[in-house]
């Protein structure tokens, strides 16, 4: 795809190569010294499936952009990287509008990234490009839960129940979870861990699978149910683990942060992943949750359907 840049004239729009590589790691590498995507993008290049896509300004690469499909409705843009030299002259909106469209034709009806709150430029590029903002996302990367969390304790609330959900609590949970998906925030979003953590709709289904595997927990008052209990997604099964749901109301969310800690403290994981929406991450917070830096990783998650897309992006 050809581009006209205001400042640079033809920009190329195109897949990814593996032979790209020194390119972007000299650019990228500039950008941070400690940037990740050299080391992923050989894997992601060869592919060769269009999902990493490259900017070529006077034969040079400037600027990357990936998207992945956690389900086959819904795309995560990724990755976004722009050339020092090359930043503020349409190559980001453009590789923005470009990606967008490769994954609405790939079948994705729904277009999400994340973005931090305090990145104002990507936030006006976000507006430009038909994306709107759904809500927050607090993302604690590789926390030592351990050593940063004291071992909690919540004296007065024995008669409290905590356990792994059952499938015969899905009766309860499926209409809570529908509900908490109709909020106009992000809440009715859950993180799928890959190769990062891509947001996806928490469905139905997903959640019988997440309680199937082991990893939906509960909590509440004898015979509890959505209004009185607490519920969280807490996959153990990755290198490190990760907290991706975190929904309920005092005091159940506090025994069941609790509990939580106990379990993750006795496996001796240590590191842990914390990644929910602005809401659900308070409701942590108010349950008991210490030893983080507020400023690790508060950011919005924006979205862009197929439908408000059409003409935009020449999608028929």
């Amino acid at each position: 795809m050809r581009y006209d840049s205001p400042s640079q004239g033809e920009l190329e729009l195109r897949p990814a190569r593996p032979d790209d590589l020194d390119q972007v790691a000299r650019f990228c590498l500039a950008l941070d010294p400690d940037d990740w995507m050299p080391e992923v993008f050989p894997a992601w290049a060869g592919r060769q499936d269009g999902t990493l896509a490259v900017a070529v300004a006077e034969d040079q690469v400037v600027g990357i952009l990936g998207h992945a499909l956690p389900t086959p409705r819904e795309a995560y843009l990724m990755g976004m990287r722009v050339h020092p030299a090359y930043q503020r002259q349409g190559i980001a909106k453009a590789l923005t509008n470009y990606v967008t469209d490769q994954a609405f034709r790939a079948g994705a009806q729904v277009a999400r990234l994340t973005t931090r709150r305090d990145n104002v430029a990507a936030q006006a590029l976000l507006d430009a490009t038909g994306y709107r903002r759904l809500g927050s996302w607090d993302i604690v990367p590789d926390w030592n839960w351990a050593a940063a969390m004291p071992p909690a304790s919540q004296p007065g609330v024995s008669r409290l129940q905590v356990r792994q959900a059952r499938p015969e609590d899905l009766e309860w949970l499926r209409p809570w979870v529908a509900e908490t998906s109709r909020d106009p925030d992000a809440s009715g979003l859950v993180a799928q861990p890959g190769e990062t953590f891509e947001v996806m709709s928490l469905t139905g289904e997903g959640l019988a699978s997440y309680i199937e595997a082991g990893e939906g927990w509960v909590a509440g008052p004898p015979g509890f149910a959505s209004g009185d209990g607490a519920f969280a997604l807490l996959d153990r099964h990755s290198q490190d683990w990760i907290l991706r749901q975190f929904i309920g109301v005092l005091p159940a969310a506090a025994h069941l942060l609790a509990t939580l800690d106990g379990l993750i403290r006795q496996a001796g994981q240590g590191v842990v992943n914390v990644t929910l929406p602005g809401r659900q991450f308070q409701l942590l917070v108010e349950a008991g949750l210490t030893g983080y830096e507020p400023e690790w990783w508060p950011g919005y998650v924006c979205q862009r359907t197929k439908q408000d897309s059409r003409g935009e992006t020449g999608i028929s």
